[in-house]
């Protein structure tokens, strides 16, 4: 049902989106306000999604979520091109503010304080639910 809604009236569907908990910044929870029906009944949702990752040497450090869509792709709505990070660091943008109200948003893990040398690698374990 959910799918066909999106495809269908995905942007009316995003006033009803939001991120909760972001200043947890480690777990944010993903959900919609309101039940997406058309009914004379208002149903509060309940229900949502959660995102949380971890680099695999370190599972007890949680890694910030990015949530804020622009703050990645910027104005590239193909959601191709990172432009956001063109011009500025993950570590800015874990410490700025993000938004996360009336959009449809994302979520991805922040590694703001690694440095990989050619040939080095990390592995970065992501668990959504």
């Amino acid at each position: 049902k959910l799918n066909l809604l999106l495809k269908t009236i995905g942007r009316t569907l995003e006033g009803w989106m939001g991120v909760y908990d972001a200043d947890r910044d480690t777990m944010p929870f993903f959900r919609m306000s309101t039940e997406p029906a058309d009914t004379a009944a208002v149903v509060i949702e309940e229900a949502g999604h959660f995102c949380l990752s971890y680099i695999d040497s370190d599972e007890t450090d949680f890694l910030p979520i990015v949530y804020d869509t622009s703050k990645v792709f910027g104005r590239d709505s193909s959601l191709m091109r990172p432009l956001g990070l063109y011009t500025t660091t993950v570590k800015s943008i874990i410490e700025g503010e993000q938004y996360g109200s009336a959009k449809t948003s994302s979520a991805f893990a922040a590694a703001k304080d690694v440095v990989l040398h050619p040939g080095q690698s990390i592995t970065i374990t992501s668990f959504y639910g």
